[in-house]
């Protein structure tokens, strides 16, 4: 357990140094500047390789059986009580049940299809040329629902746990929230660039 927890130390420190960023910094300058794709591509491509990174961690821990899908909730939950109670707020058996309840729909499920959702919208927005808003709003959202579904689909055969319905629409709602994110940041700069183009 000492073993993992610094491990854990180790990588949280090394993502926020300032040598992550400037590494990443160059990759991704290396990647837009040396490929011959167009920028929009480039960035379709680094979307679509996040959303299936997202994706996979999302299979995957459906796929943790029900000891080892609560030990990591349980971690989870730990450091955040660990947290509250620096700044002198103690929960009692019945809080922190409901935390604990919330914190896994809240991270375990909404946050991180709030991502999915998100990069399935960038990376269709990028590397599809549909005109249709409303077709890709749907495109995206239905991704959404084919993640949410299979993930708790792969829970059925998983011992110790069980798909939920409820869980699914904590997914899909997430999703949503992440496509419309994506919206409201992408289709303002869409509109600036096609006045540009056509002011040109």
């Amino acid at each position: 357990m000492i073993i993992i927890t610094n491990v854990i130390g180790t990588l949280i420190h090394f993502c926020f140094s300032f040598s992550f960023y400037q590494t990443i910094s160059s990759c991704y300058t290396f990647y837009m500047n040396k490929t011959g794709l167009t920028i929009r591509t480039k960035r379709g491509i680094l979307f679509a390789v996040l959303f299936g990174v997202i994706t996979a961690v999302i299979l995957v821990f459906s796929g943790f059986n029900g000891e080892i899908s609560s030990s990591q909730s349980g971690f989870v939950v730990n450091v955040l009580t660990s947290i509250l109670r620096f700044f002198g707020i103690v929960l009692n058996d019945a809080q922190l049940e409901t935390f604990a309840y919330l914190v896994r729909k809240l991270i375990g499920h909404f946050l991180i299809f709030v991502l999915d959702g998100l990069f399935a919208y960038f990376a269709y927005h990028n590397l599809l040329e549909i005109k249709s808003k409303w077709l890709m709003i749907i495109i995206s959202v239905a991704t959404g629902f084919f993640v949410a579904g299979l993930s708790e689909l792969i829970q059925f055969f998983t011992s110790g746990r069980s798909g939920n319905l409820i869980d699914v629409g904590i997914d899909l709602f997430g999703a949503l929230v992440g496509v419309a994110l994506a919206i409201f940041i992408a289709w303002p700069i869409k509109e600036k660039t096609e006045k540009r183009s056509a002011s040109s």
